[in-house]
């Protein structure tokens, strides 16, 4: 069918029709195979230098966005509580340069994370990390919260956005109490809970829940790592003491 019109057209390839059978079959763009022959990262060096070809990758992208005043644009604003919960955290963090993914295996408990040269500056490199680390919190060994959605939740979405909602707001929770947190960071994070809380729409108690199980992952961090998290006032080593929410009619 093209265009709406079932007709049956010329079996010679589309790079041989003329112009009439384009125009009668009313076809304005042709699509074609090209073919790449791709390689992996690791497979080039360079031939003067000896360097993986990563690890020159990773300076160019550092020296650019240098150049451009983007990348550590405040370089001696180090978090040394972040700093912390990257090299010591309860599982392992990795590091990898050149990909482009960042997340959480609940399977096999580890968090793997682009290299930080490759992000814009430390507060998004920090925000992704502190994200990462709250999804880990959920963990059956930890507070248990990922099971628990889980069971609750028939939907895998819909217990899938109400674990990420929760991640986003515990790292821009503890990235806004170590006064870190830049204007994109905050637009990004604003954005980013919009529109998982679309798919939500139908829990009235959304945001209770949500702040209750960020306030959970939240003092987990701080009551290991209590430089990550300044000013939080931790109430109870026991994170079941959290009220739960009471589900409430809500009256339009």
């Amino acid at each position: 069918m093209v265009n709406g019109q079932r007709k049956n057209l010329p079996e010679n390839p589309y790079n041989t029709w003329t112009t009439a059978q384009l125009n009668e079959a009313k076809i304005t763009k042709l699509p074609f195979i090209k073919i790449h022959h791709v390689f992996n990262v690791a497979q080039f060096s360079n031939v003067q230098t000896g360097e993986s070809l990563q690890t020159v990758i990773n300076n160019t992208l550092l020296n650019e966005t240098e150049g451009n005043g983007n990348i550590n644009s405040n370089p001696e604003k180090i978090l040394e509580g972040c700093e912390k919960v990257l090299s010591s955290w309860e599982c392992k963090i990795n590091l990898v340069p050149g990909s482009d993914r960042c997340f959480y295996s609940p399977i096999e408990d580890f968090i793997q994370l682009t290299d930080r040269p490759q992000f814009k500056n430390n507060e998004f490199f920090y925000a992704t990390m502190l994200h990462e680390v709250t999804h880990s919190t959920g963990h059956e060994i930890r507070t248990g919260r990922i099971k628990k959605f889980n069971e609750s939740y028939k939907d895998h979405k819909q217990a899938y956005a109400i674990e990420e909602l929760v991640a986003e707001i515990s790292s821009a929770f503890i990235m806004a109490s170590n006064n870190f947190a830049p204007e994109q960071q905050k637009i990004n994070s604003a954005v980013y809970l919009q529109g998982w809380k679309e798919s939500l729409e139908e829990d009235e108690n959304l945001a209770f829940k949500v702040c209750g199980e960020a306030y959970k992952a939240i003092s987990y961090i701080a009551e290991r790592f209590p430089e990550t998290v300044p000013y939080f006032n931790i109430k109870s080593e026991n994170h079941d003491e959290v009220e739960e929410v009471e589900e409430v009619e809500m009256v339009s």
